[in-house]
């Protein structure tokens, strides 16, 4: 009996404000994260100076600490136990931070080249882990604010919708801000970093607004005896690992979402040098991106179809190699120097066929 009625205290509809506002913390992300992931390694070449090498290398070192922090930060959060839950206090404290970084990771300094190396590097580690922290807990604070499963789908989809239209917005004005700032270049720091203020001033009422507007009812009291799972954290994760190696399934997913995240993060590291240097055309970024972000935007009205008729192994393979395809088409439209109009048609169906990541 006292577990049906503790259940049903937690079976919360979420009012449609509810819903908005928590879908603001998505924008966040966007408008804190997306300028670093498109824009930063021309940025490092092209205004801080950075050879091709060092750039790879503070990548790698960055993404070897992402492996290893993201699991731990999961572990901690999801022991957290605070007044405002398990998630929300790391949306409250992480953004401020990640907004800081993001601009930090922007700014060129006039020192020495082996001291703007160690800068680069610290400001893109630590904007990587405060992204972290503000990012997941977005992810993960749905499944702490009501136990209806329809209500948190609702939530998700809300949050996937404000992140498209944060994505088309981005996409739009970035490359435009740049080049106004940086007097027509792209290799002016001034550019970068002005428009890395503008979207971190944009980001942080975003992630305020996610923070008043929800509440955590599931898991986000303070018991005591959650001082014995924070000593156990380190020990759980370490056998959610051995568990999952061991199984053959998981084994095959985690290799399928290397590979899936090796083409994704490899288009957005070559793409703005791609439209800067072989399409000769930096403010086709815009075209580009703004149709692919609607396409991304479009793909929801039809990929639960997609997923119900067709086996969802089958689903990732062909969207894998509609991607592909449309990469290769253009590499020949590089070499053909296409107009924007084309640039965006390919960009449209690039986003219309990212049905493979559900």
């Amino acid at each position: 009996m006292n577990n049906n009625i503790r259940n049903a205290s937690k079976a919360v509809i979420i009012p449609l404000k509810g819903k908005i506002g928590y879908s603001f913390g998505e924008m966040g992300s966007q408008f804190s994260w997306t300028l670093i992931s498109a824009y930063l390694m021309v940025f490092y070449s092209d205004v801080v100076g950075l050879t091709p090498v060092i750039i790879s290398i503070i990548m790698l070192v960055a993404r070897v600490g992402d492996a290893v922090s993201d699991p731990i930060f999961g572990s901690i959060a999801e022991n957290t136990r605070s007044r405002y839950g398990r998630f929300r206090p790391w949306i409250l404290w992480a953004s401020p931070l990640l907004c800081l970084f993001n601009c930090l990771c922007f700014l060129n300094l006039n020192v020495s080249m082996p001291a703007r190396i160690i800068w680069c590097a610290v400001t893109y580690i630590f904007c990587g882990m405060t992204y972290t922290a503000a990012n997941i807990s977005v992810g993960c604070l749905v499944n702490s604010m009501t136990s209806i499963n329809t209500e948190r789908v609702k939530l998700n989809a809300f949050r996937g919708a404000a992140g498209s239209i944060a994505g088309i917005m981005i996409n739009m004005i970035t490359m435009p801000i740049i080049l106004y700032f940086g007097n027509g270049s792209t290799s002016s720091g001034k550019g970068y970093f002005i428009a890395a203020f503008i979207f971190s001033v944009v980001a942080l009422p975003c992630f305020f607004i996610c923070f008043f507007s929800t509440q955590e009812i599931i898991g986000g009291g303070v018991r005591k005896e959650d001082e014995n799972e924070k000593n156990r954290a380190v020990k759980n994760l370490t056998t959610s690992f051995k568990i999952t190696f061991k199984d053959r399934n998981a084994t095959f997913m985690i290799f399928a979402m290397l590979c899936f995240l090796t083409g994704i993060f490899g288009r957005i590291g070559i793409m703005a040098y791609y439209f800067i240097y072989i399409m000769g055309n930096a403010i086709a970024i815009a075209s580009f991106g703004t149709a692919m972000t609607i396409g991304m935007l479009v793909v929801n009205l039809y990929a639960p179809l997609i997923l119900n008729c067709i086996d969802k192994k089958w689903c990732g393979v062909i969207s894998c190699f509609c991607q592909a395809a449309c990469c290769v088409a253009f590499f020949f439209l590089g070499q053909e120097h296409a107009s924007a109009m084309t640039v965006a048609v390919v960009g449209f169906v690039y986003g219309a066929t990212n049905f493979g990541g559900g």
